[in-house]
């Protein structure tokens, strides 16, 4: 296989996706035993559209940034309020970063089984 079944960059773009995220421990390190972590973000709404991205990569605690925080919250919270604000400007709001090392992206049409991609070089899929 060439390359993944859809447009990877053009999928993460899109808002209002799922996304499992690996969190970070009150020290601000990832919650893990390395600075590796896991990250999947996926869209199901069949049976037309099922997608996955799953990359793996080493991550890192970046600089407190309140608007790059909302850029990304806004893509998941339709309304953006108080409670957001103060949730996204607190202490324990913490960012993180993680650069994509290796991964797979898969879709499944009609929920048929489609063909993954595997990937062990980003440049790969970002360029």
């Amino acid at each position: 296989m060439t390359g993944p079944s859809f447009d990877v960059r053009g999928f993460l773009r899109e808002s209002s996706h799922t996304a499992s995220v690996a969190t970070t421990a009150k020290s601000g390190r990832p919650a893990l035993a390395t600075s590796e972590v896991a990250v999947l973000v996926s869209t199901f709404d069949p049976p037309t559209d099922v997608r996955q991205f799953r990359a793996v990569g080493p991550a890192r605690v970046e600089k407190r940034d309140l608007a790059k925080v909302r850029r990304i919250y806004e893509r998941y919270i339709p309304d953006w309020t108080d409670y957001w604000e103060s949730h996204a400007a607190s202490a324990d709001c913490q960012l993180w970063s993680m650069v994509p090392s290796s991964g797979m992206a898969v879709a499944f049409p009609n929920l048929d089984n489609g063909p993954t991609y595997r990937w062990s070089n980003p440049a790969h899929l970002f360029c």
